[in-house]
């Protein structure tokens, strides 16, 4: 299953399209800047904190009023929809130029797994932003796997990028240590 995995994958690994999905995220960040100015600055969104309570949620989707609802609920289906497609999709692109092919194929599950999450995530914060009249019913069943979706992904992304820091690092040494070599000390240990 994991080759598999990895098999489909692989084509992020082409420098073409990890620039399109670099692209792609910065088009996503700029998204979600024009979205944090529709909302008001002031409101801090629940995908972005790491842990919230129900009253500080329900204060949240309050404070955003119909409109402000709406509009979050719709960016949670498009915009909030394709930022996990593409992060996954960039980071999983990025492990094959760091790390030999096992390392890299386990490493896949971080980012697949975050965004499982973040797609969990907005699924629910969605529903909560579209129902909010019935918030009190449906929050009982809502809340924990929604707060647990938002820590999962914040976990799971952080690794992701810590292991794309470490395999940096590492790639880096690698050239490094091979530039201070030479190209005599590799003619001369053959």
């Amino acid at each position: 299953m994991q080759d598999r995995i990895y098999g489909w994958y692989s084509f992020v690994a082409l420098p073409p399209v990890l620039a399109l999905l670099f692209a792609g995220y910065l088009l996503c960040t700029v998204g979600f800047s024009q979205r944090g100015k529709a909302l008001g600055l002031e409101h801090e969104i629940p995908d972005a904190q790491g842990w919230y309570s129900r009253d500080r949620l329900r204060d949240l989707l309050d404070q955003l009023g119909p409109d402000g609802r709406r509009c979050y609920a719709l960016s949670e289906c498009t915009l909030d929809v394709a930022f996990p497609l593409i992060y996954a999709s960039l980071f999983a692109g990025l492990f094959p130029h760091l790390y030999p092919r096992t390392p890299a194929r386990w490493l896949l599950a971080l980012p697949l797994a975050a965004l499982a999450t973040d797609l969990s995530e907005n699924f629910h914060f969605a529903y909560l932003a579209y129902t909010f009249d019935q918030f009190d019913t449906h929050i009982a069943s809502w809340y924990w796997t929604a707060v647990l979706s938002t820590a999962t992904k914040f976990v799971c992304f952080a690794l992701a990028i810590l292991a794309l820091i470490v395999g940096g690092i590492g790639r880096l040494y690698n050239w490094w240590t091979a530039a201070l070599e030479g190209p005599d000390s590799a003619r001369s240990s053959s």
